[in-house]
């Protein structure tokens, strides 16, 4: 039997993979009245027995003191993920691991790496004893449920039965990846409780790392941008989802600064535009750029 401590913050996928990869038979979810409903959300996608730990975010006694009382009752060994929380809570949950001599791990979350640190205490602090790169530990439906109280999948744009002209785009995009050997393609997601405000044209995922896709066959503007930028904020799908702006013909350098300003990757097919389908050249552009973007190591 083995527990895992696990700090809860904003990002809930630094949560997940871990459990993922230890396997611990108990986990207690330490968050903030802030974040119980991203602990709430990564409890569902937990197959194992799952304690909520509620504390309070800047006060380092209380934070001790709830972790205190349910160690007495939580099977050993304890490890504690401390890659989320606040600095509050992560400095209670480490003076209570020094103390006890428990295990530490860290989840290098920078660019498109998922990277797993781990630490023993020892007579002079934290030695490190290994740093692993994850393997695939999620899907579509655990990066999207991690997220969103829920979705649905619209599919491509349409008008009545048919597939309007930006939909055909959208479906060149689409069948472009997946023959481009990204993991998951899915076409159409509409999260859930935000009326008409979010409406992702594609969500990509390779591995563990995820993205979003704006797709324009004629007219992209800051508009495409917008919604980017609200889809993968921090209260929807978070700081680490890359984003594409994907469009059918050249765009202005204005639109380009903008882009790149709010870290939004934009990728150029203009030969969709004259001939209806895409070129292979355009095709290798539009799938190294998305498997580039995911951290997929060139082959």
């Amino acid at each position: 039997m083995s527990t895992m401590i696990a700090l809860v913050g904003e990002q809930p996928i630094p949560v997940l993979l871990p459990v993922r990869a230890l396997k611990p038979n108990l986990v207690a979810l330490m968050h903030t009245g802030d974040t119980r409903l991203v602990a709430e959300r990564i409890k569902r996608l937990i197959n194992t027995q799952v304690d909520l730990l509620e504390v309070e975010p800047f006060d380092v006694r209380d934070c001790q003191r709830v972790l205190k009382r349910y160690l007495k009752h939580a099977p050993g060994p304890v490890i504690y993920n401390l890659t989320g929380g606040t600095k509050t809570m992560l400095l209670a949950a480490y003076m209570v691991a020094l103390t006890n001599r428990s295990s530490v791990v860290y989840l290098q979350t920078q660019g498109a790496t998922s990277r797993l640190y781990s630490y023993r205490v020892g007579s002079s602090g934290l030695v490190e004893i290994e740093a692993r790169e994850l393997p695939a530990l999620i899907n579509a439906d655990d990066y999207l449920k991690a997220h969103l109280p829920g979705f649905t999948l619209d599919g491509f744009s349409r008008e009545g039965k048919s597939l309007t002209s930006g939909g055909l785009f959208e479906k060149a995009v689409h069948d472009a990846l997946l023959r481009g050997r990204i993991d998951e393609v899915l076409p159409g997601v509409k999260p859930d409780g935000v009326a008409k405000n979010i409406d992702i044209d594609l969500f990509v995922r390779c591995g563990n790392q995820a993205g979003i896709a704006e797709i324009k066959l004629n007219k992209a503007g800051k508009a495409g941008l917008d919604q980017l930028a609200t889809a993968g904020g921090r209260e929807y799908l978070g700081i680490y989802t890359a984003k594409f702006l994907i469009v059918g013909n050249i765009i202005g350098d204005g639109l380009k600064e903008l882009a790149q300003a709010r870290g939004i990757k934009i990728i150029e097919l203009p030969s969709y535009a004259i001939n209806k389908q895409l070129s292979l050249v355009d095709e290798k552009v539009l799938t190294e750029s998305v498997r580039g973007k995911l951290g997929v190591k060139p082959t």
